[in-house]
C-alpha cells in the first residue's frame, strides 16, 4: 500500500462526532471514512500524495 497512509482513530472519530455534532434538524444516516487516495473501495491513487504536497 506504497503511497496510501491508513485513517487514523483519530479520523474515524472526528467523522463521528461532525456526525452528531451538527444540528437537530439534519441526521445523517450513513458516513464512508476512507483515506483520501481511495478512489473506490478496490481502486487507490498511489500519486495522491505526491500531487497534495504531503509526506
Amino acid at each position: 500500500m506504497r503511497g496510501v497512509g491508513p485513517l487514523l482513530a483519530e479520523d474515524v472519530a472526528e467523522a463521528a462526532a461532525w456526525m452528531v455534532g451538527g444540528e437537530e434538524r439534519v441526521s445523517v444516516k450513513a458516513v464512508d471514512v476512507v483515506p483520501s487516495a481511495q478512489r473506490s473501495l478496490s481502486v487507490f491513487d498511489r500519486g495522491w500524495k505526491e500531487r497534495n504536497g504531503i509526506e
